[in-house]
């Protein structure tokens, strides 16, 4: 089936709309003994076997605006930002923190524990602390997750819920899986929206569905805990896809796996080989450079020439480095339509080659993850899925598709106009 560059189909009438995301969903997660539910609606409707995503970790902002992270600006979760950050104005609280000596694993756990729960109760913020290093936190700012995507003005990119907003069309948003958010669990949600389909009436709904990327990450995608997962999933799916086609027979429902998952196959002590280089060559983290490690990305920012020099020659020679990964060109950027290497995300990043994984990295310490995503998305393990039922759905395949389609699609079964920087093309 060819794919509609309109992204409002006109062989469609406006309709309600619910629309699933499972995280970290691959593609072939998607089977009949796991599946059933699923394998029985693609049966009837329009069935996309591979989801691509574009490469890096900011899957939200393509689905709700059809753009490329080149184009909406969001490539890592966080980044590097002095005048900006979430935490400047805790600067001195910070400071006060990172005097004691939390190397030592029950201390380092301690402070953590402490600084999450004080900027809960008396500061009344949730903020990511995760691993980075308390010292560097107020040069540290949220991307994508700066605010929740349904609200005005999220950023300077349209988002699907500001063409809502115009149309007159209502929503019911479930958040998104965030580091500045809890999420409740899976059943909670799945509870949630059933009582919302009876007592709050909406255009579009909006399930989120977690525990793959848990799982996955935790177990690795071939394992049996993995294989439980999907079972799981599917059931929670047929218990909203039940309760939506009662309250809504006309409506139209959107499940999608928005990325994939891929075995570790190899460990790289990144950390120790930055501060190791870093001292040899009297450099100090925080003074001459910053760094951030994602686990499958090494960013740093140079505030020296020297500190340029030292680190661009560690990463092109470094033995570890050149076999596990490779520097990412300015030119390979615009191949991946993600940002540049500039400073806002690094004035040099490291690419991780499929299946090598950073560790430790900023968001883990003690557990070594067995799945991980961010690798370049043409890797098929890096694919989710794509599934459209409902009226007027006619039975189909595609062979893959990109997950900017999602946007102008969700439009399509709305009949609504796609935001304007889209670069979708509509699955209908």
């Amino acid at each position: 089936m060819a794919l509609n560059q309109n992204p409002a189909s006109p062989a469609l009438s406006a309709s309600t709309v619910l629309f699933i995301v499972a995280d970290a969903f691959r593609y072939d997660y998607f089977t009949p003994p796991n599946t059933p539910t699923m394998w029985r609606l693609a049966e009837s409707g329009l069935y996309v076997r591979r989801l691509r995503p574009n490469f890096g970790f900011c899957e939200r902002a393509e689905t709700f605006t059809g753009t490329r992270p080149d184009a909406n600006g969001f490539f890592t979760a966080l980044t590097y930002d002095e005048t900006n950050s979430e935490f400047l104005s805790f600067k001195k609280d910070i400071w006060l923190l990172s005097l004691f000596d939390w190397r030592a694993e029950f201390m380092r756990r301690y402070i953590r524990r402490f600084y999450r729960d004080w900027f809960k109760k008396v500061r009344r913020v949730n903020q990511p602390v995760y691993e980075i290093p308390l010292k560097i936190l107020p040069r540290i700012a949220l991307t994508e997750d700066l605010r929740d995507l349904h609200q005005p003005n999220w950023s300077n990119i349209e988002t699907i819920f500001d063409v809502m907003r115009e149309s007159g069309k209502t929503f019911y948003y479930d958040t998104f899986a965030s580091l500045t958010m809890p999420m409740g669990g899976d059943d909670d949600r799945v509870n949630q929206i059933c009582r919302a389909f009876q007592e709050t009436p909406r255009d579009f709904y909006l399930l989120y569905i977690g525990e793959g990327d848990g799982t996955g990450h935790d177990y690795g995608p071939e394992s049996v805990q993995t294989a439980a997962m999907t079972r799981r999933v599917d059931k929670r799916i047929k218990i909203v896809s039940d309760a939506f086609f009662e309250a809504f027979p006309d409506g139209r429902m959107l499940i999608i796996g928005d990325h994939g998952m891929l075995e570790v196959a190899g460990i790289l002590d990144a950390q120790s080989k930055i501060l190791r280089t870093g001292r040899k060559a009297g450099l100090r983290a925080g003074r001459d450079f910053d760094y951030f490690l994602d686990s499958t990305l090494v960013r740093l920012w140079f505030r020296t020439e020297k500190s340029g020099d030292v680190f661009r020659d560690l990463f092109n020679t470094d033995a570890a480095f050149c076999n596990e990964g490779h520097v990412m060109t300015c030119e390979e950027a615009a191949r991946l339509h993600v940002p540049p290497p500039d400073g806002r995300y690094g004035d040099l990043i490291w690419i991780a080659h499929p299946g090598a994984l950073i560790f430790p990295d900023f968001f883990h310490f003690r557990k070594i993850c067995r799945g991980m995503h961010g690798y370049e998305t043409h890797i098929p393990a890096q694919q989710g899925f794509a599934l459209v039922v409902g009226r007027d759905i006619e039975q189909a395949e595609i062979q893959e598709a990109e997950l900017i389609d999602i946007c102008p699609t969700i439009c399509s079964l709305l009949g609504i106009r796609a935001p304007k920087q889209n670069a979708g093309k509509s699955l209908l």
